[in-house]
């Protein structure tokens, strides 16, 4: 299984409601329940003069699991948050229609890179 570094930096919010400026962003996910929104994007997105609206937690990096997932599949993600586990990396989880994403915060990034290449996943 292929899994892509996504280069840029992340941060996730909690918002009240979805600004106008994440639509600008180059990359962007909004998760909307019945308790909150949520917001996944670069950190360099976010216009310093809004920072005081919402909650913010930065310093996250991304890997993208490089194919396009079939619904039926099960178990795609299990060995790669166990590894992570085991090494004791905290994960952030987000999906969309096609793939999955796992963040890691940014001061553990080379170790959870290094610890997937170890058990021989494809990182690109």
């Amino acid at each position: 299984m292929k899994l892509k570094i996504l280069e840029t930096e992340f941060s996730i919010l909690k918002v009240k409601e979805i600004p106008d400026w994440i639509y600008q962003a180059s990359f962007f996910s909004i998760t909307k329940t019945f308790d909150e929104i949520s917001l996944i994007v670069p950190s360099e997105s976010i216009p310093q003069n809004k920072i005081r609206d919402f909650e913010i937690n930065n310093g996250w990096k991304c890997i993208k699991i490089d194919e396009i997932l079939n619904f039926s599949l099960v178990g795609i993600l299990s060995p790669i948050l166990e590894i992570l586990k085991t090494n004791n990396i905290s994960v952030f989880v987000f999906s969309t229609y096609n793939t999955d994403y796992i963040m890691v915060k940014t001061e553990h990034f080379s170790l959870a890179v290094k610890v997937l290449e170890n058990k021989k996943y494809d990182i690109i």
